[in-house]
């Protein structure tokens, strides 16, 4: 909201876009909704958006990657998941093993755009 109000300066850089921010949940499009956040602007920002179905995994590279999170912090992430106060242990690594690949993936990263351009986007995309 704060980009469509020109709250940001037209040379701010877009934040890092989530995977999949062109098929929002119900709940989320409701929140969106309720913050009132251009839909345009959203669609604007979802064509930097990857698609988490070209993201998926393979065994081999999960397993990899959780070979090399130190045994400490294994056992740190083992206790909060048995003990339960962490209902997001799981969604926190995975983005957390997703950063990880995205971060040695550059070439399949998008350029990052400024503010006047996301804004432009969504003008284009409204009409």
């Amino acid at each position: 909201m704060g980009v469509r109000l020109h709250h940001v300066d037209d040379d701010d850089i877009e934040p890092p876009v989530p995977p999949n921010l062109g098929k929002l949940s119900d709940v989320l499009s409701d929140f969106a909704d309720f913050l009132r956040i251009d839909r345009d602007l959203i669609a604007a920002g979802a064509e930097a958006s990857p698609s988490t179905t070209n993201q998926k995994r393979t065994q081999k590279e999960l397993a990899a990657w959780i070979a090399s999170v130190p045994a400490s912090e294994k056992d740190r992430i083992l206790l909060d998941l048995m003990s339960g106060e962490n209902p997001h242990v799981g969604a926190s690594l995975m983005a957390r093993f997703n950063r990880h690949n995205s971060a040695g993936n550059s070439e399949s990263a998008q350029p990052r755009r400024k503010a006047a351009e996301l804004r432009a986007a969504a003008e284009n995309h409204r009409k």
